[in-house]
């Protein structure tokens, strides 16, 4: 049976009557006691407490007793709003269940009003700290009131939210649900609860925060974006800020929300930190010149599909997913029949070595020797084609690797083949061709990443000839040698194809590159910032936005080919160089690193 406690508010308030004069039907203002944290307080609010006491539940037999608080700082400014008359259920608790698996505890408290005296924006406040009860279904949170030695703002439940103007009239009840966590026994669990008001009209702080929506999925590298609009109530309607406090995503105490007219608020929310995959409580907090309203909800960062597939077990199942290759075939006859042109397969064989965290036992390895050949590749089509895709694959190079003439390349034909097509020293029409690799620069120097780009605006070089266009340009993005690297290509079309709006974007290990606070490795129309030096983008804060990609000018060229490219030209006579690769995986959406097994 369900515990039911009855509170006596004559109990509450009789000890601080005396020297308290009042009029009936009207309330009475704090006594001011100078130095005292919650008279200042409430001298800059229009809200009064009716009352704050203790309360201790037992949920193992769904019992609750109370008592009122007694301190300095709390009992002097409860207002005698309940006078005699009293009654003895004006708060009624009843203790409808708890869950000993997860320490969730049901709670009804119903306040009544039995006097000729309304409030406004009635609300309990639970006052919560790292050790004692949590309330998990707050309407918002409040800094009035707060009790030192806790949190610095707590949550509330406010009451009377379907009446107009949320008036708390005479001689009415109103009851809200607690759903309230509490903390292992033997120590049974005490929670301050208050009840507060708004007098003689409504507050003038904003009273409700709600609808707070996401747009777009946050990821975990730096630079991800995505829209978050919150609706802000106010009974004067003049909200003045809102903000957004969130420091482990954003990087910044707090991010101005722009209003959009009416009730209506949203913000940019950028992971300025890189801030890895997970749940983030973040704040938003709202003032009209009074105090403050707050309310905090989670957004969730995301590792990419990765995330959903630990050690990417069952990642080809994904309803994003396209092609996956993880290099786990019987034998190499086996493998080489998902590809449709394999070039000098004696040079590939299976390797017992593969990335941290992946659930397989092998990866390709290719090897090379000087003198004798340039490499070897696998190319197949992703067919029918897509206007947008990401491809990420693992790659890493024997520390004693020589110097690599083209790599690992993607892009499209039309119409497509079952081969990669030639067209090297060629500018392409914009019907026919586009391709991109993300490739190693450099010879037996430290090696740096960048793109290796033709398409149909490509830039020629000083000697006169088209040569695959570079973006990135930055020396200190250096090739790690003798470690796994995650590399993950975006292509998205331009469309229609009179516009430049393509884009194309490189995340190493999980991250875009970041230097003189833009990103540079994320091309598309109007950004980054920079100068073209004949044939390679240099990217400059203080140049020219970047024109975008017009990849094509005919509707029907589109992604839709992978080429894992292996192509050594220039290594010393007898020089062995070795390339492993693994987890190859193709989706319409972020992929993300390997999420550990």
């Amino acid at each position: 049976m369900p515990s039911l406690l009855r509170i006596s508010v004559t109990t509450i308030i009789l000890p601080i009557l005396i020297g308290c004069a009042s009029v009936q039907g009207k309330p009475v203002l704090p006594v001011e006691l100078p130095g005292n944290p919650i008279s200042q307080q409430v001298v800059s609010s229009d809200r009064l407490l009716w009352g704050m006491w203790d309360l201790c539940f037992n949920p193992d037999r769904l019992t609750v007793s109370g008592n009122p608080r007694r301190t300095v700082q709390t009992h002097f400014n409860i207002t005698p709003l309940f006078q005699p008359p009293y009654c003895d259920d004006c708060v009624t608790i009843v203790l409808n269940s708890f869950n000993p698996v997860t320490r969730m505890l049901d709670v009804d408290l119903t306040l009544k009003n039995p006097y000729p005296v309304s409030g406004y924006d009635v609300r309990t406040i639970v006052y919560t700290n790292d050790d004692g009860p949590l309330l998990y279904n707050a309407d918002d949170w409040t800094e009035l009131f707060d009790i030192p030695g806790g949190y610095e703002i707590n949550p509330f439940r406010a009451y009377a939210k379907d009446e107009s103007g949320r008036v708390f009239s005479e001689g009415a009840s109103h009851s809200e649900n607690f759903l309230i966590y509490v903390p292992d026994p033997p120590n049974w669990p005490t929670a301050i609860f208050a009840v507060d008001a708004s007098l003689p009209g409504n507050c003038e702080e904003p009273y409700s925060i709600d609808s707070v929506t996401q747009t777009g999925t946050l990821f975990n590298f730096k630079g991800s974006t995505v829209n978050l609009q919150a609706e802000v109530y106010d009974w004067q309607i003049n909200v003045g800020e809102v903000a957004l406090k969130a420091p482990e995503i954003t990087g910044e105490e707090f991010s101005p929300f722009t209003h959009l007219g009416g009730n209506s608020w949203a913000v940019e929310l950028t992971n300025n930190t890189g801030a890895p995959a997970g749940k983030y409580n973040v704040r938003i907090k709202a003032d009209s010149g009074a105090s403050s309203l707050y309310d905090i909800v989670q957004i969730n960062i995301s590792g990419g599909i990765s995330g959903d597939y630990p050690g990417d077990v069952g990642i080809e199942n994904d309803s994003s997913v396209i092609f996956v290759e993880n290099f786990e075939e019987g034998s190499l006859e086996e493998l080489f029949s998902i590809w449709e042109e394999v070039k000098n397969p004696d040079n590939m064989t299976f390797s017992d070595h593969s990335p941290p965290g992946c659930s397989g036992s092998q990866s390709l390895l290719v090897t090379h020797t000087g003198g004798q050949g340039n490499g070897a590749h696998l190319y197949r089509r992703l067919l029918p084609g897509y206007d947008r895709l990401y491809i990420r694959f693992y790659v890493k190079f024997d520390p004693d690797c020589g110097p690599i003439h083209h790599f690992f390349h993607a892009g499209g034909y039309n119409p497509s083949t079952p081969w990669p097509q030639g067209g090297a020293g060629e500018k392409p029409n914009g019907d026919e061709r586009f391709t991109t690799g993300v490739e190693p620069f450099g010879n037996y120097d430290p090696w740096r990443w960048d793109f290796y780009t033709y398409w149909m605006e490509m830039r020629i070089c000083p000697a006169e000839n088209y040569w695959g266009n570079d973006f990135i340009n930055d020396p200190d993005l250096e090739v790690e040698m003798g470690t796994w690297i995650c590399h993950e290509l975006m292509m998205k079309m331009n469309d229609p194809v009179t516009e430049p709006n393509g884009e194309m974007a490189l995340w190493i290990n999980g991250q875009l590159r970041f230097k003189d606070g833009q990103c540079i490795s994320y091309l598309g129309e109007g950004y980054p910032n920079g100068e073209w030096v004949w044939d390679s983008f240099i990217p400059d804060p203080g140049g020219e936005p970047f024109g975008g990609f017009r990849w094509r000018s005919d509707v029907d060229l589109n992604i839709n080919f992978l080429w894992l490219l292996t192509y050594i030209t220039q290594a010393d006579a007898g020089h062995v160089s070795r390339i492993w690769f693994d987890q190859v995986v193709v989706a319409d959406e972020y992929i993300g690193p390997i999420n550990p097994y």
